[in-house]
């Protein structure tokens, strides 16, 4: 991603790269996005294992809720999922673009 930022003004090289820089924003992106989506808090997920390691006793019962309606949720988050994640990976990515592009 930096690459694109590292080769300046020379219109040639960056043409032969292009192929090259939209696989590695591709690949960024991709990899956000499963990261934020394993970060949900259904059983199945990492995200579901902080949330329970992390709760008060007092609120002890939610995790036994969000287990009983784990299909349910799976299936929202499946179809709604993507759309939700989208504004908060689109963040993350251009915040790592801002950061490569200050370091090269």
């Amino acid at each position: 991603v930096g690459l694109h930022y590292y080769i300046g003004e020379d219109l040639n090289l960056r043409e032969q790269l292009q192929p090259v820089t939209a696989l590695a924003s591709t690949l960024v992106l991709t990899n956000l996005f499963f990261a934020f989506f394993n970060m949900i808090p259904v059983p199945p997920f990492d995200g579901f294992s902080v949330l329970v390691s992390s709760i008060p006793r007092s609120l002890s019962h939610i995790p036994k809720l969000i287990n009983e309606y784990t299909n349910m949720i799976l299936i929202f988050v499946f179809f709604f999922g993507g759309r939700l994640l989208y504004p908060i990976v689109q963040d993350s990515y251009y915040l790592i673009i801002k950061m490569c592009a200050s370091i090269f």
